[in-house]
């Protein structure tokens, strides 16, 4: 996942696999809803030879219907190190998951994301560790249903030799054998830079040098977080870099004809600090040349605070500030895990969520959507009954929309005993329905601290696909799938 850069969150949400602790006041949660029934969710099986989901990271899933999905993540193998694997949904039945098949002398291969363009083809993009120490980005291309072995993303001229880190962190296939991809790089100077690659017929070129603009500092430390493209070589994707004031500064960047440009600044909030703090972390694309990203900045007040910007007939608009629930902390702040939460089913009309901070030091989710252009002021996600608060690792994490004003949100939260569970909760119509709760595949209790909904998919006329992870009774992260 795309790391934040909240001074107060980036140290604390191991879902997004970084680490430390964050230890706040407990106190009474938001007032429960009444009762829902549960959604039964069912195991899925992983290779044999495999111990279970690495720290509950199963973080991609990608669906050309609510029966031809593709989900992927890293599972720990029983010998030992990670392995990087692809489960795939064909007319409705999960098959057994299958390792990706990496390069000789490569180890530790992890799955981050994927994108499907049809049934049968679709695109994985993770990360390996060679001979010499090094981790390399890799792609790796389903065609007619076959996967082949994984390749090495050919960096830009100026990467490190050693001491490589490159990672890839967001995925989009427009068309069979067309795609893009994005993600990050070390010079050796041990600058932190953005890369762009982009397959056409099938083949993938070397990758490029994301060009930043001209404040960047001379190590920019760029998280390029997600990309999103509506037809073959027509994309946009975000992130941000340092400048040479030491100032985080959130960036969109776009491709045309399978030409990458420079990345530009995003125009924030009239509210924002001179030192904003500004990134943004997920985006969707739903038309052409039409996109809308999700973020967060800090205003001249102190708060850390979501925004949304638009793109449209390929111009971003400034950003909007959207207005967090009445219990905000006075630093409000924001959190957004960088999966799929924000999805639109069409031009002004969007959803999204995240965690955030309350006046009482608890972590909340949150949802806020956008009817005919406007955006409301967020809400809190109501959770069910028993619950006591979201928790540090929960909230929103996912949403889907689809064309009639509905939505559906995934999301984790903490019960009485402070284990942590999974919900799904749909809105219609602006009104966000009573949640329910997921129940785990037999046996286990919890989601744990790093499981919870991942992927979420939904379709018209058709059940939402949802996958994730679980904390087994042996101890071990499983995976799970589940269809509302």
């Amino acid at each position: 996942m795309p790391p934040n850069n909240n001074p107060i969150v980036k140290e604390v949400m191991k879902r997004s696999l970084l680490t430390g602790v964050l230890i706040g006041a407990l106190c009474l949660g938001p007032s429960p809803a009444g009762a829902a029934s549960s959604l039964q969710a069912t195991a899925l099986s992983l290779p044999s030879g495999t111990s279970g989901v690495f720290e509950g990271y199963f973080p991609g899933l990608s669906c050309t219907s609510a029966v031809n999905c593709v989900a992927v993540g890293t599972v720990n193998q029983t010998a030992s190190g990670q392995q990087g694997v692809i489960v795939t949904e064909r007319a409705g039945t999960w098959l057994q998951g299958q390792a990706i098949v990496s390069p000789s002398g490569t180890q530790n291969t992890q799955a981050l994301n994927v994108s499907c363009a049809t049934a049968l083809s679709c695109t994985v993009a993770g990360t390996y560790v060679t001979a010499g120490q090094n981790q390399s980005a890799f792609v790796d291309s389903e065609n007619n249903g076959v996967w082949g072995t994984a390749q090495t993303i050919a960096l830009p001229a100026n990467a490190a030799l050693s001491s490589e880190n490159a990672t890839p962190h967001g995925t989009s296939c427009a068309g069979v054998g067309t795609c893009a991809v994005v993600g990050t790089y070390t010079t050796p100077t041990g600058a932190i830079e953005g890369f762009t690659d982009t397959e056409v017929g099938g083949r993938w070129g070397s990758a490029v040098a994301l060009t930043l603009p001209a404040d960047h500092a001379l190590n920019p430390q760029v998280t390029f977080s997600q990309v999103s493209c509506w037809t073959a070589g027509s994309c946009s994707a975000v992130g941000s870099y340092v400048t040479t004031n030491g100032v985080i500064s959130a960036f969109v960047v776009p491709s045309a004809k399978g030409h990458w440009g420079a990345a530009a600044p995003l125009v924030l909030p009239y509210n924002a600090s001179a030192y904003s703090g500004a990134t943004l972390s997920e985006i969707t694309c739903y038309a052409p040349a039409t996109c809308t990203a999700i973020g967060t900045f800090n205003t001249v007040t102190g708060q850390n605070v979501p925004m949304v910007a638009t793109m449209t007939n390929g111009v971003w608009g400034r950003a909007t500030v959207v207005a967090l629930p009445h219990n905000a902390s006075a630093s409000a702040a924001t959190f957004l895990w960088g999966y799929a939460g924000i999805s639109c089913s069409a031009l002004g009309t969007c959803a999204f969520g995240g965690n955030y901070v309350t006046a009482a030091g608890q972590h909340e989710g949150f949802l806020a959507t956008e009817q005919s252009g406007k955006w409301r002021s967020a809400t809190e996600l109501t959770l069910p009954a028993g619950a006591v608060d979201a928790g540090p690792n929960g909230g929103v994490i996912a949403v889907s929309c689809v064309k009639g004003n509905t939505c559906t949100a995934g999301a984790a939260y903490r019960n009485a005993g402070q284990n942590y569970e999974a919900l799904l909760v749909t809105e219609t119509s602006g009104a966000w329905n009573t949640p329910q709760p997921v129940t785990p595949p037999t046996g286990a209790t919890t989601v744990g601290v790093d499981g919870g909904i991942y992927g979420l998919s939904c379709f018209v006329g058709a059940p939402c696909v949802v996958t994730g992870s679980y904390l087994a009774p042996t101890g071990h992260y499983q995976a799970f799938a589940l269809q509302k």
